[in-house]
This record gives structure tokens, sequence and C-alpha cells, in this order.
């Protein structure tokens, strides 16, 4: 059965429109989500066949989503493929570990999309199987070999995976391949994936102390800015309250030089007028 339901969790709406074309050529369908918390919601209504998970969204981020899909029961078996323009070979190591099939670029290529949809297929099946064999192998019997032939929901062209794209049409066409092989090397990936998710959750634990003691640290640095602020804005209006003193004291002494001028000046007119008046009475009496 050929993947036909995708759901792509991405903020940009650009990248998801782009990824969206690509796969509507194939007649994928697509359903989109622009954050996490809205994917998981998504999810609880019914189940795509494959998602495409951005790494850097706002709120929970690719990693943190991809860890609650996996410790889901009714999610885990959903083939989930990191779609991001992270391209470091740790960031590719760490999200196989959390239970990631592959990790693609934001600009993927149509055989890039081949080979992830092949990959989410053979993941799917997979996953059917171990739910279909949990039960027997739960109460200390061995589990039941699947029937030979084909599925209800395969048709006798669309047997086998991987499946090839078709040049000319765009569509997928079956190939002649041996389902049992792929199926056998997917149980050996699936059996190490207990322990890739315990160092997933360890790898993530130590992110987490990571940022709260970045945070602290950010903190800490923020509140010795704010005080070293706090302190120059105190020096500060000091020097401007020194200056204001100072301004102060030179206008009372201007003031006060211009008074004493002002009373030296009345006096020498006064004077003047006494010495004029006393001419004058003097100039009276003569006569």
């Amino acid at each position: 059965m050929l993947s036909r339901l995708a759901l792509i969790v991405d903020d940009s709406k650009t990248a998801t429109a782009v990824l969206k074309h690509q796969l509507n050529q194939f007649d994928v369908m697509v359903e989109s989500a622009a954050d996490g918390s809205l994917a998981l919601e998504m999810l609880r209504d019914h189940q795509p066949d494959v998602i495409f998970l951005d790494h850097i969204m706002p709120g929970l981020d690719g990693f943190e989503v991809l860890q609650l899909l996996k410790n889901n029961h009714a999610t885990r078996g959903i083939p989930v493929i990191m779609y991001t323009s992270q391209a470091a070979r740790q960031y590719t190591s760490e999200a196989k570990s959390l239970g990631a099939i592959g990790v693609i670029p934001k600009k993927v290529s149509d055989e890039q999309l081949v080979q992830v949809l092949d990959k989410a297929e053979l993941y799917r099946l997979k996953a059917g199987n171990e739910d279909r064999h949990s039960p027997c192998e739960a109460a200390g019997g061995k589990p039941a070999s699947p029937a030979p032939g084909p599925t209800p929901n395969d048709s006798p062209g669309d047997r086998g995976s991987p499946v090839d794209r078709n040049r000319t049409t765009g569509r997928y066409s079956a190939a002649q391949a041996a389902p049992s092989r792929a199926v056998d090397a997917l149980e050996s990936d699936v059996g190490a994936a207990a322990p890739r998710r315990e160092a997933g959750r360890g790898w993530f634990t130590r992110c987490l102390l990571a940022a709260l003691l970045v945070t602290q640290g950010y903190g800490m640095v923020r509140d010795s800015q704010r005080q070293q602020t706090i302190v120059d804005l105190r020096q500060q209006l000091q020097r401007q309250e020194q200056q204001l003193y100072s301004q102060e004291q030179r206008l009372l002494h201007a003031q006060e030089q211009f008074a004493l001028e002002q009373q030296q000046q009345t006096e020498a007119t006064w004077r003047q007028i006494q010495f004029l008046v006393d001419v004058l009475v003097e100039q009276l009496h003569g006569e």
C-alpha cells in the first residue's frame, strides 16, 4: 500500500507549499499544521501515513513533538521524517535516535522524496506486523507467521516494496522486490530502537539542563547589567545635582554683585544731586 496521506508540520507557509506540490505530483494527499501542538490535536482524529516534521517551530520544537509521538502507543507506528534546513551529521544521528526514519533538506529532490516514501512504507508495514504479533508474544507464545498473498488493500500491481517512480506520469509504479528482506532489515533497526530512544531521552535531559543553566546564567548577567545601569544612572544624577548646585551658587553670587552695584550707583547719584543742590543754594545766597 502506497503512502496516500501525509501531514506536514512546519510554520513556514512557503516550505509547506513547496513540499505539498511535490507530494501532490505523486498522488499523495497533504494536510498541514503550523506548529506541534496543532499537529498533536489533528492526530487525535485521524492518522496520516507519514509525517514530515520541521525542527525549529514556535512552541514545541521538532524533537519534542517526535518524542511525544514515539512515546504514545497510538502514534508511535507512524513514520516520521525530519524536514529541516539542518544538515549536520550529529543532528541526523540525534533525529534517528529519537525515532525519525530519515532527515531530508528543505530543498528536497524528487529522488530523495521517493526514497523516504519507500522507507516510510516499509516502516509502517513493520509497525503493523509488530502490533499484530504483540498480543501473542505477551502471552508467551510464538508470533504467528503472516499469511501469504496480498493484503486486502493491495492490488496485484502494488504488491511488494520498495516502489519506483514512473518518469513519464510522475506517479509510483510497483517494482519487483522482496519485501521480506526489507522487513527483516527493519526488524533489526526496530529491535535497536529501544536503546536509541533511551539515549535520545538522556540527550534531551542533558539539553534541558544545559538550557536551564544558560537561562540562569543569562538571567544573572541581565540582573548584573541592570544593577550596573542603576549605578550609572545614580552617578549621573549626582553629577547633575552638583552641576545644578554650582549654577545656583553662581547665580546667587551674580545677584549679590548686581545688588551691590545698584546700591553703589544709587549712592553716587544721590551725592551728585546733593552737590548740585548745595551749589544752587550758595548761588541764591550770593545774589
